[in-house]
């Protein structure tokens, strides 16, 4: 015997009142189109967070208690615009997709002019990883070289998936 719409949506509010429960589904919904599924996008924050984390070591190695006022804001900018992507498009906001696909491509194109174009004169990706003797230059340069490859790989899947859903 089918219920009413109204006979349902009362049981609901019914169950509500009660203590120790919600009429708040805690099952995920459809995700957006295009959408990073949960764990992905887990390692996508662990990746990327990784990487804002050790500029601060890299920093201290390099640079002493100096702090450069535009680095941190260039730094806490970026920061923003990731965490703001990534919110954004867990909430299936539009924004969130072009927020996060623009950090994603810039994100790529800054670790590929800065580690791969070198290569073609003996500097770069390989060189760094070579020649450095500092440990935590050398950690920080493999921490970005994996922010690099998310980056690209993330980046394709959103744009290809984006495509495919239209």
């Amino acid at each position: 015997m089918a219920q009413s719409p109204g006979l349902a949506q009362r049981r609901r509010d019914h169950q509500a009142d009660r203590p120790g429960r919600t009429s708040i589904s805690t099952t995920p919904g459809p995700r957006p189109p295009g959408a990073l599924p949960a764990r992905p996008m887990a390692a996508l924050l662990v990746v990327v967070l990784a990487n804002y984390a050790a500029q601060v070591p890299y920093a201290l190695d390099l640079y002493g208690t100096h702090v450069s006022l535009p680095g941190v804001v260039l730094l806490g900018g970026t920061l923003a615009w990731f965490l703001a992507g990534v919110g954004l498009h867990r909430r299936g906001r539009p924004a969130g997709y072009w927020l996060l696909l623009s950090f994603l491509i810039t994100e790529f194109l800054f670790y590929f002019l800065g580690q791969i174009l070198p290569m073609t004169n003996g500097y770069g990706l390989v060189y760094v990883l070579v020649h450095a003797r500092d440990p935590i230059v050398r950690s920080v340069f493999i921490v970005g070289d994996v922010n690099f490859i998310a980056a690209g790989c993330f980046a394709a899947y959103l744009a290809w998936h984006r495509r495919r859903t239209r």
